[in-house]
């Protein structure tokens, strides 16, 4: 995730010099930044009322699709304005999917862990992402060298999201209106990705 944010900020502001506007690329930029705000805000009440698993894999499909929608606008938009469009409502999308997404993983992270082990355990996880975000650049730079395109970065993001969308339904446990465990020694069983898609039969047994 912090590849595909922090990745995004070094390499939109390039690609917006080089793709029609409505505006100039620095006010895309700030409008982009202001539209965080509102992925922000929504974070709260799907916080709320959403499973943590089934809202960081609508996360990882919105991020996914708004990236390809502002790649192939990006790059067919000389046809005609609705390539503009898409474009424009990709990068949109993008901004406020990500900030949704970063409040999601984060709120997953420190919920996941027992209280034991919780400030360790989200300390390696928030030093990894970074690890992302610092090797964003460098992977930028290094497929604009090798195809000549800035397309090929973001496919290179269109398939981190997937697979974020993908890998999130193996994850085990569902940590929304539970109580946190205080040791890794509480085991709990597995839970059901969606439970409103189970059989009865799952409910009775529980």
């Amino acid at each position: 995730l912090n590849f595909v944010f922090y990745g995004g900020l070094y390499a939109i502001p390039q690609v917006l010099t080089e793709v029609h506007t409505a505006h100039s690329p620095a006010l895309a930029l700030i409008l982009g930044a202001l539209l965080e705000v509102p992925g922000l805000l929504v974070a709260v009440p799907l916080g709320l009322y959403m499973d943590r698993r089934p809202l960081l894999c609508l996360c990882g499909l919105l991020m996914s699709c708004s990236i390809l929608a502002f790649t192939f606008g990006g790059m067919y938009q000389h046809g005609d304005y609705f390539w503009v469009y898409m474009f424009q409502g990709g990068y949109a999308a993008f901004k406020c999917s990500a900030a949704l997404s970063f409040v999601t993983v984060y709120q997953y992270a420190a919920e996941i862990y027992p209280t034991n082990c919780r400030v360790a355990g989200t300390s390696v996880a928030f030093g990894a992402g970074r690890l992302g975000a610092i090797i964003a650049p460098v992977a930028f730079e290094s497929l604009m060298w090798q195809w000549g395109s800035w397309s090929a970065f973001f496919f290179v993001m269109a398939a981190i999201t997937i697979s974020i969308s993908v890998l999130v339904i193996f994850l085990p446990f569902e940590t929304r209106g539970r109580a946190l465990r205080d040791s890794i020694d509480d085991d709990q069983p597995a839970d059901p990705f969606m439970p409103c898609l189970q059989s009865s039969t799952y409910g009775a047994a529980g």
